[in-house]
């Protein structure tokens, strides 16, 4: 039996990306990567197993302070990540 394996960036291709085309192209594990939309659409062709990656509102808020606003962000990603695995739509 494989594992399965979950990649998460919301920028792609990244530190992991390769590894994780790697993995699915020698049959070593079900590797997928989650990332965002945008980058599904970008490299679809360049990548297998994407998924998309629904961040709870808005990545980024406008007005928010540098530091402050990277946790926000961070606290949006996590939730969506959350969402993802709770509907294993990975499986």
């Amino acid at each position: 039996m494989k594992p399965n394996i979950l990649f998460v960036h919301a920028v792609c291709p990244a530190q992991f990306s390769d590894l994780c085309e790697y993995l699915n192209t020698t049959g070593t594990a079900n590797a997928y990567y989650m990332t965002t939309p945008g980058n599904i659409a970008r490299n679809k062709h360049r990548y297998r197993n994407l998924i998309p990656l629904m961040p709870v509102g808005k990545m980024m808020a406008p007005n928010s302070c540098y530091y402050s606003g990277k946790v926000e962000r961070a606290g949006k990603v996590s939730a969506g990540l959350f969402r993802g695995l709770k509907n294993n739509q990975f499986s």
